[in-house]
């Protein structure tokens, strides 16, 4: 079952069908600007050989649900860049000095791939602190006024969240995407795994809005299983952390240790959220479980790990 309009470069994934979405929360930039400022920032970081994909709500909207969105978030695999690569248009920025918008020398990858952005982009503004910066996109969208509907332009600001590849228990390598409405997200079957810790982080909160968030986190998770459910499609761990192999002790004592740090983390997010669901004991989470058993593979120890967390019984079944 593919996306309309999209071209997957992942030949095991086997997405649902997208359809026009919009975003609905109160003063929420519309669609056309988040698209408008995902299609911008692909095409700077495409042309720079620079390897990205979008998750978060956005993604969630690409692929066809009405979550509301405020912002959009993309994952840069950053490893690879230099200021003195060729692009492949030719163009080249202005400026290739290590110096950010504060003044601030940074000489780490992703610090100069966020500058990049503004250079090559006027749209783009980098605001925050040094250490926690982030971009805003200033799109131009048409707005119907009055009541003949007349269009007017207006301006929207977009904010961006440009997230380091391997940090914050986010996928190390990105070659497992889908092309859809011309910019790359995250396959389905590791999208979900992004949704589900961020679902889980929020279950200890209990402030009004984190719980408005984790509602629509849930409708997201229930929404993707139910896909997933339907062409028999299982979620990657080892995709979604290694890309596609195993960590290797050779490769460092502290590069080895992130990772089977990342790896129980995310198991342990996953039952925690079994977990919660079970507690909670109603048909629509009893469902959530079962489809959530539909798309884990039992036959690796990531399922025991899991198992464990979300205090399931020993024959690997859901209660």
């Amino acid at each position: 079952m593919d996306i309309q309009g999209a071209q997957s470069k992942d030949p095991q994934s086997k997405d649902p069908q997208s359809k026009d979405t919009h975003s609905h929360g109160p003063g929420a930039p519309s669609f056309s600007a988040h698209l408008q400022a995902a299609t911008a920032l692909h095409e700077v970081l495409f042309d720079h050989w620079i390897p990205h994909v979008f998750i978060g709500s956005f993604a969630f909207n690409l692929l066809g649900t009405t979550r509301p969105t405020t912002n959009i978030k993309v994952i840069i695999e950053d490893s690879i860049y230099s200021p003195t690569m060729s692009s492949r248009s030719g163009r080249t920025a202005q400026s290739t000095s290590t110096t950010s918008y504060t003044g601030q020398k940074f000489l780490e990858p992703i610090h100069r791939i966020r500058q990049l952005l503004v250079t090559m982009d006027e749209r783009f503004s980098l605001i925050g602190s040094e250490t926690m910066p982030k971009h805003i996109f200033t799109a131009t969208i048409q707005v119907s006024e009055g009541e003949d509907g007349a269009e007017t332009e207006t301006k929207v600001v977009v904010p961006v969240q440009t997230l380091r590849a391997g940090t914050l228990g986010l996928p190390r390598h990105l070659d497992q995407t889908l092309e859809v409405r011309g910019v790359p997200v995250l396959a389905p079957r590791y999208l979900l795994l992004t949704a589900i810790k961020q679902c889980a982080n929020r279950l200890e909160s209990d402030r009004p809005e984190l719980m408005e968030e984790l509602k629509a986190d849930e409708k997201d998770i229930k929404w993707l299983l139910k896909r997933l459910a339907e062409v028999k499609e299982e979620v990657d761990f080892e995709g979604y952390l290694y890309g596609g192999t195993d960590p290797d002790p050779r490769d460092g004592k502290e590069a080895y240790a992130d990772c089977m740090k990342a790896r129980e983390d995310l198991c342990e997010k996953v039952g925690q959220l079994v977990r919660f669901w079970r507690q909670k004991g109603g048909e629509k989470e009893q469902k959530m479980v079962k489809n959530l058993r539909k798309a884990l593979r039992d036959d690796d120890d990531w399922f025991e790990v899991i198992r464990k967390a979300g205090r399931l019984r020993r024959d690997g079944k859901f209660a």
